[in-house]
């Protein structure tokens, strides 16, 4: 985690050098970053299903967007490179591949124009030197840093490629079946009032034995197609209040789910529903 708020610290450092170890605990803990924000939206019904992505993944990303591009252009220049190649990890697909494999190569082991050696082996006491470079022991070297760096990035692009096939496989999936939920909504809403919308919405979301992310959303997108269609909803969005007011909406929805006495993340998805499309009602949109 010290690595992590390290490269928070050194977010405008452009200059200078950044070893191994500083750019890949930083991804990995950006990572873990961005799981707790995504389950964290889809708790809070802030998850938009289309796109995969929240509010909180989203302000995630922005927060960390200026401290992982220093680091990037900090990591090239430890490998000798000019820090401008950190642009291509702003291209989907290949460029970010190709930057992660620049980064998987160790820093030069001497001060370069960069910078002195981040790791210090620069006349270490009991240090071997490297190799001149033309020699047959530098270019076996040279020959399996590169085998071993190609080697770690198919696995690493095997993995991520295998990971993003299975999370947009996910995803399609619970898109389908919420677009589905959507279409019941609205065929159920033009018989029922608003309040009877929420009443069943909350009372399938309370059925569940074990509610799960995907449970919690798909009544929020059921809820989100019977209030389009019903009737009453004025009414029942009287006391709800502007989500344009954040700390009221959040302590509105907190104080409804504790006096339902229902469970916490599929009660605040409904509530957010609820407030969300009151927002676009009162503002003569459709709600999303």
């Amino acid at each position: 985690m010290n690595t992590f708020l390290l490269g928070l610290c050194k977010s405008f450092d452009f200059s200078g050098r950044s070893t191994r170890a500083e750019y890949w605990i930083f991804g990995i803990w950006l990572m873990v970053l961005l799981v707790v924000a995504t389950l964290l939206d889809a708790m809070l019904g802030t998850l938009n299903l289309r796109l995969g992505i929240g509010w909180l993944s989203i302000g995630v990303l922005v927060l960390t967007f200026v401290p992982s591009l220093s680091l990037s252009v900090r990591r090239l220049h430890d490998i000798g490179q000019s820090g401008w190649w950190a642009g291509i990890g702003l291209l989907p697909g290949l460029g970010m591949v190709a930057l992660a494999l620049a980064a998987l190569f160790d820093g030069q082991r001497r001060t370069n124009a960069y910078g002195p050696d981040p790791k210090q082996r620069d006349g270490r006491p009991g240090l071997r030197s490297p190799p001149a470079i033309g020699t047959k022991t530098a270019r076996s070297g040279a020959g399996r840093t590169w085998l071993v760096s190609f080697v770690a990035a198919g696995l690493l692009f095997g993995l991520l490629a295998f990971a993003g096939l299975r999370w947009w496989h996910g995803l399609a999936t619970v898109r389908a079946a919420a677009d589905a939920a959507v279409t019941q909504g609205e065929q159920a809403g033009h018989a029922l009032v608003a309040d009877d919308c929420l009443a069943q919405a909350w009372q399938a979301a309370s059925a569940t034995a074990t509610p799960t992310i995907e449970t919690n959303a798909l009544s929020a997108a059921w809820l989100r197609g019977c209030l389009r269609t019903s009737q009453g909803a004025e009414r029942l969005c009287a006391e709800v209040p502007a989500q344009q007011d954040m700390l009221a909406s959040v302590a509105w929805i907190t104080q409804s789910c504790a006096a339902a006495g229902a469970n916490p993340p599929g009660c605040q998805t409904l509530m957010h529903t609820l407030a969300s499309h009151c927002d676009s009602a009162s503002s003569g949109g459709k709600s999303l």
